[in-house]
């Protein structure tokens, strides 16, 4: 329901015709709904989350941010995979968002939310994609400046836009 009312939002203040491209959005916050839901400890107070939408009219845009107070990708999937502990926060971000970690689970539908959206920015349908997650941080406009951060962010903020002339939407 909250995410339906959001993709009217975003479907009047871009005034989006597309249907693809509302199916776009409602995807990629699905995904991350699933993901807060599926790798959030139990607690019901970590499986928390919050969806910001915001109408930038000088770009017009749609903003989104979506926030969790959960462990973290990072230090979720160093839990699950111990062979990774190697890996900087930042480059296991990067490798999550490629697609490289496996889901705990094995099957085949799983593990495809953040390989989904980071698909979406190489295709240019979403644009400022950033993510800050534990000591993590990944920006979509300048991948070579993405390094961990001294101090660990507690749950995990991603960041995205969705402009339609960038994506060749006719208004």
């Amino acid at each position: 329901e909250v995410v339906g009312e959001i993709i009217e939002f975003a479907r009047i203040k871009l005034a989006l015709k597309n249907k693809k491209m509302t199916r776009d959005i409602y995807t990629t916050i699905m995904e991350l709904m699933i993901n807060v839901k599926e790798h959030a400890p139990r607690s019901k107070k970590l499986q928390e989350w919050w969806l910001v939408a915001y109408y930038n009219k000088q770009k017009n845009a749609v903003s989104f941010s979506m926030l969790d107070r959960g462990r973290g990708i990072p230090t979720t999937i160093k839990r699950k995979f111990r062979d990774l502990f190697s890996l900087s926060d930042t480059q296991l971000l990067l490798s999550t968002l490629l697609g490289e970690e496996r889901s705990e689970t094995a099957l085949p539908y799983r593990g495809k939310g953040l390989p989904k959206i980071y698909e979406y920015v190489l295709d240019d349908k979403v644009k400022n994609l950033y993510i800050l997650s534990s000591k993590g941080f990944f920006s979509s406009e300048n991948i070579k400046e993405c390094k961990d951060l001294r101090i660990p962010f507690i749950g995990t903020l991603i960041t995205w836009d969705f402009i339609p002339e960038v994506l060749g939407e006719n208004n």
